[in-house]
């Protein structure tokens, strides 16, 4: 599992980190949408929230996104199925057996990494001083977005290797180019 950290780690007395905080990230992006400057500038500078000077911020790339192992990486639909609990027990992992983390002060997710926060605050409540859930709903995907997102796992899942990847690249040498607009 990939991730980024920023700030100094402060430990207890026993070696475990008492200060830091784990931000999850949606579905589309990875951990470095949390340093775009619109929201960096208001997130991690001297003062703010989340100063770098006062907190161990952790911003893991989810599984299957990023740096992160994820399908694309070759084996495709033998990419062994993972959910939100299997995200969360690797990025807990990821906390408390490899970067030694005792206590979260903060848990930020935004959308995946929201619905992500629900499951932390579920699991493991003794672990943080609190959660943060930014554009989600604790509801399951319906409607239009399970449809969609059913059946582009459906493409994936049962597409022959190299099928779609060579497709698309030969539609995209024989196309004709779009007229200008103006």
């Amino acid at each position: 599992m990939h991730y980024r950290t920023i700030g100094t780690a402060k430990q207890n007395a026993a070696g475990q980190v008492v200060n830091a905080v784990l931000l999850l990230q949606g579905n589309s992006g990875t951990g470095a949408n949390w340093f775009r400057p619109t929201l960096a500038d208001e997130l991690f500078k001297p003062g703010q929230p989340l100063d770098p000077a006062n907190y161990y911020i952790i911003i893991p790339d989810a599984l299957g996104r990023g740096g992160s192992s994820r399908p694309s990486d070759g084996l495709k639909g033998r990419f062994p199925h993972y959910r939100y609990h299997d995200m969360v027990d690797l990025t807990h992992r990821l906390v408390t057996d490899g970067l030694k983390v005792a206590h979260l002060r903060l848990i930020i997710g935004s959308s995946l990494g929201c619905m992500q926060q629900f499951l932390w605050a579920e699991w493991y409540p003794e672990l943080m001083d609190g959660t943060v859930g930014l554009s989600c709903q604790p509801v399951e995907i319906s409607g239009r977005n399970y449809m969609l997102r059913r059946a582009a796992a459906e493409l994936i899942r049962h597409d022959p290797p190299g099928i779609t990847e060579n497709t698309i690249r030969a539609q995209r040498s024989t196309s004709t180019p779009r007229p200008a607009t103006t």
